[in-house]
């Protein structure tokens, strides 16, 4: 027996849709959404969604299909910046590059991007090298 995809999908929704809001009555605000399998599309699973419900479930899916869109470098430079100051007012004196790879989704750009732009906060004095190769000194 294949798979059944579609019954996954409408129990993981249902559980989600049931332990995230209290039962509410239908409103002019609530979605139906009927869950089928192929591919003689069976029906699977009935959903009701209230408002505050679909407007989650949309933001989901945005996020996860819609790619986000690179930052501006300048912007880019800015949640650097946000993110060192974080880092220092947590109490950390040092950082490293792979420290910044992991916020890469936060900064917004690439790796290429993020290496020559730690060069350029070494060269302005905002970092300063140490004596361990990759770890920088927070100023």
């Amino acid at each position: 027996m294949p798979v059944r995809d579609a019954a996954v999908l409408a129990a993981a929704l249902s559980s989600w849709s049931t332990s995230t809001a209290p039962h509410k009555p239908p409103t002019a605000g609530t979605a139906r959404l009927e869950i089928r399998q192929g591919p003689e599309w069976s029906h699977t699973g009935r959903l009701t969604l209230d408002h505050d419900q679909v407007v989650r479930l949309l933001a989901l899916l945005r996020a996860d299909l819609v790619p986000p869109a690179p930052l501006t470098p300048a912007a880019a430079a800015a949640a650097v910046d946000r993110l060192l100051t974080e880092w220092r007012a947590e109490g950390r004196r040092t950082i490293r590059p792979a420290d910044l790879v992991a916020a890469l989704p936060r900064i917004g750009q690439s790796r290429t991007w993020l290496a020559a732009h730690l060069v350029r906060l070494v060269d302005t004095g905002y970092l300063r090298e140490t004596r361990r190769p990759g770890v920088y000194q927070l100023r």
